[in-house]
């Protein structure tokens, strides 16, 4: 009754508007379909994630002039005993054979399962092989794939993230199977877990256990942990109880000491897109205090790369690339590509002696812009070089003490290099692109070798085009001849079995489907063709 009174105080027009989007509301508004069935907060209801840390709270800054260096490592050094006598660290995990793997992840790729080269709809089934020469021909092997297929399907209905695993295409069968791939290939895989997955349908067991289970089910070797820096005990735990040790894998640098049981980490640069990198390259604080701990940098949406390939390869630690950002193809250019391939590959190769406890940041070069870390070990040396400055560097990079039968080797060129021996130091010459990479290895072994210079290969950043593919949908009234519609009676060549008949052709969007519920829409005008059409009988919906 309020209703009708309040219409008859109202002109007409408006009554009417008013009365429609009432009725249109009412399935939306009683419907039960898409109701939620669980709290839409937390049960504290307090959002509790953490903000994540600033550069400066993971990341150590580097001395201020070279004078100084000796001086910044015997600091950090004592900061180091103190932080680990602090946390009471227990680096025992790190001598687990079954993580061992950890320690030789140099280049992980997290991929989407509605990526098209990854999983194959038509054949329903997961294509491996495809994805894996596409992503390794342009930065070379990688070590890892973290697959993803929780955001942003999550919180659209009451599926929570195993729920979404579960459904994958296949089953647990097909998981199994798509993993068993990978692991073929020499690919370990990571799956993600939502630390705020809290308001989806309630799986019965705590989450570590759930989680373990799941991926002891599928064979799958590590979790990533999103928007976490630290993972709890309670996920070392479970994955002990079950006998199914994984790597645990925090999204962000660890500061606590969640370090002494996870083996691996991301140092995910997402949240400092705005934030400045310095002249100066940082050092990595997890890797400080851990020489054992596998970081992989991250830096999704930032078009080059530089900062965070050079702070990578400075601290010899590996990277993980994301180009297929939710459907948004962030491709990495052709000489940041390049570079992931040149310097992982270095890391994969000198693993052993980048972990070295005796790792020295900021040793002594002979350029001004131009830094270095060294690695030694008993056999051999291995230095990481960044050149910060915008043009190249050329000349003597390198003054080091020399030992009889030692052989010093450009390793990002391939060359062996000539030293000016001279008071028993040998100094090296070599060149380093602007913004680019150099590595030297001493030894007596011989260097992986590469064929072309780094520079030819394109800085820029291009965008990668999407396609739209035409689909021919036949037209219920086919033999239906309008006047007007005479452009649309073509006869598609190479298929004169259906003389005259009429073709009606439609696009698929959500503009597009509005524009289909239409029962005015008439055939799309398209005039003559001359490329053939598939045969109606191939046409479809």
């Amino acid at each position: 009754m309020i209703l009708f009174r309040f219409f008859a105080n109202r002109p007409r027009i408006f009554c009417l508007a008013a009365l429609w989007v009432f009725v249109a509301g009412s399935p939306a508004l009683f419907s039960d379909e898409w109701r939620p069935r669980h709290a839409l907060v937390p049960p504290t209801g307090v959002m509790n994630l953490t903000e994540p840390a600033a550069p400066a709270d993971v990341l150590l800054p580097g001395p201020e002039s070279p004078a100084s260096a000796e001086a910044w490592r015997a600091e950090e050094n004592a900061w180091r005993e103190e932080r680990l006598r602090r946390l009471r660290y227990d680096g025992s995990e790190y001598a687990r054979p079954e993580l061992a793997w950890t320690g030789r992840v140099y280049s992980q790729v997290q991929m989407l399962i509605w990526d098209r080269m990854f999983f194959d709809p038509e054949k329903n089934q997961y294509t491996v092989g495809r994805f894996l020469a596409d992503v390794e021909g342009r930065i070379g092997p990688i070590d890892a794939v973290l697959i993803w297929p929780l955001y942003p399907n999550i919180g659209a209905d009451d599926r929570n993230q195993f729920d979404l695993i579960r459904d994958m295409p296949g089953g647990i069968p097909g998981l199994q199977r798509m993993v068993d791939e990978f692991h073929a290939r020499g690919v370990r895989v990571f799956f993600p877990t939502l630390a705020w997955d809290t308001g989806t349908r309630d799986e019965g067991a705590p989450t570590a256990t759930a989680l373990t289970e799941l991926m002891a089910q599928i064979g799958a070797d590590g979790v990533n942990f999103d928007t976490l820096e630290d993972v709890p005990t309670s996920f070392r735990a479970a994955t002990d109880a079950a006998h199914h040790p994984l790597a645990l894998e925090p999204q962000f640098a660890i500061r606590d000491e969640s370090l002494a049981w996870s083996t691996i980490s991301w140092n995910d640069w997402v949240t400092w897109e705005d934030t400045p990198y310095p002249f100066v390259p940082m050092v990595n604080q997890a890797k400080w205090l851990e020489r054992r701990h596998t970081i992989n940098v991250t830096d999704r949406f930032t078009r080059d790369k530089t900062n965070s390939l050079q702070h990578a390869f400075f601290n010899g630690i590996g990277y993980a690339t994301m180009e297929n950002l939710w459907g948004f193809w962030y491709g990495m250019t052709p000489h940041d590509a390049e570079a992931v391939l040149r310097f992982t590959r270095i890391e994969r190769s000198f693993g052993e002696v980048l972990r070295s406890a005796d790792w020295e940041p900021y040793t002594a070069t002979l350029q001004s812009g131009v830094f270095a870390s060294r690695f030694p070990d008993a056999k051999e040396t291995v230095w990481t070089l960044v050149n910060r400055n915008e043009y190249e560097i050329s000349g003597e990079q390198l003054r080091i003490a020399h030992r009889e039968g030692m052989h010093y080797f450009d390793l990002w060129h391939g060359v062996e290099l000539s030293p000016e021996i001279a008071a028993g130091k040998a100094t090296l010459r070599f060149s380093i692109d602007g913004l680019g990479f150099g590595a030297v290895l001493a030894t007596t072994g011989s260097p992986p070798r590469f064929k072309k210079p780094a520079r030819v290969y394109g800085r820029a950043f291009q965008a990668s085009p999407e396609r739209l593919l035409a689909r021919m949908v036949l037209s219920a009234a086919n033999n239906r001849r309008d006047p007007g519609d005479e452009a649309c009676r073509v006869r598609p060549a190479g298929h004169d079995s259906h003389p005259g008949r009429r073709f009606r052709f439609q696009r698929s969007g959500h503009r597009d489907r509005r524009r289909q519920r239409s029962r005015r829409r008439r055939p799309v005008s398209l005039g003559k063709f001359s490329a053939p059409f598939p045969s109606p009988a191939n046409a479809h919906e």
